[in-house]
């Protein structure tokens, strides 16, 4: 092994240090660019944005392709959008992969091209992007853009649901509760629905408190009932109403405060995660 001299030694040393803080102030920008996003400073996220894509970050490409596709802070230019897209894309990031896909498929300023899109939409979701594997298996169940085929589909969303994508908690929910691909499994059904319920889904929300009422995939229990049907409508779900008025009516006065003080007790804690 090549000993260098202790003077180069101590320039390598501060070249590399230098280089290194170079990385971590690009890899800042994007963060620095949502954060004001976030602030509702479109104009300073797009700064950050900018000094990112010079810098040759992925995530900088992607977010202000999105500016540029959106029209937020820039004027509106699907050209420079999909420039940028196909940067990040170039650079192996899953989610401008995934939009490049997604466009593809047909929007203003894209010419649709399906190939494209399967192309795009498969790979994101071979690299693990969660939204792109949720994609990809609604490409693979409609059976228009690709060739249909439930169980490649359903195999994607067990992925994307795993890793805690909700919708596709809830398509995987439905595959098992109508049989697409899977034979009928009401437990699974619960177990998929109930997944996506304890990330405030109002439809899931409303599913679990169902199938607590009739005893469909899971032990039959009115207050469980109650209280998921209670929370479901505060989440905004108005089916729920009128399942939970016929409970209210049913319910003895013990059982619908434990109910309704579950009910506190949860939205409390999906609050405290949030």
């Amino acid at each position: 092994m090549y000993n260098y001299p202790k003077k180069f030694t101590a320039l390598l040393l501060t070249a590399n240090l230098l280089l290194l803080s170079q990385l971590a102030s690009a890899a800042d920008f994007s963060k620095q660019g949502l954060s004001a996003m976030e602030n509702n400073k479109p104009e300073q996220a797009i700064e950050y944005f900018q000094k990112g894509a010079k810098a040759g970050e992925a995530e900088s490409y992607f977010y202000l392709g999105r500016m540029y596709e959106s029209g937020i802070g820039l004027e509106q230019n699907m050209t420079l959008a999909m420039e940028l897209y196909q940067k990040s894309a170039d650079k192996k990031y899953a989610r401008a992969i995934n939009q490049l896909g997604l466009l593809h498929l047909g929007a203003p300023g894209v010419l649709q091209n399906f190939n494209k899109a399967i192309v795009y939409l498969s790979k994101a979701a071979d690299i693990g992007n969660a939204e792109a594997q949720f994609n990809y298996a609604s490409l693979l169940l409609d059976g228009k853009v690709t060739k249909m085929d439930p169980a490649r589909a359903n195999e994607l969303l067990k992925k994307s649901a795993k890793s805690g994508y909700v919708p596709a908690q809830l398509r995987l929910a439905r595959n098992y509760q109508v049989g697409v691909g899977f034979k009928k499994n009401a437990d699974l059904t619960f177990y998929w629905y109930n997944r996506a319920a304890t990330q405030g889904n109002p439809f899931a929300l409303y599913q679990v408190g169902i199938r607590y009422k009739n005893g469909d995939g899971v032990e039959k229990d009115t207050v469980q009932a109650h209280k998921y049907l209670n929370i479901s409508l505060a989440q905004g779900y108005q089916d729920a109403m009128q399942d939970l008025q016929g409970l209210t009516e049913v319910l003895s006065r013990k059982q619908l405060l434990k109910a309704q003080k579950e009910a506190k007790l949860w939205r409390a804690e999906i609050k405290a995660k949030s």
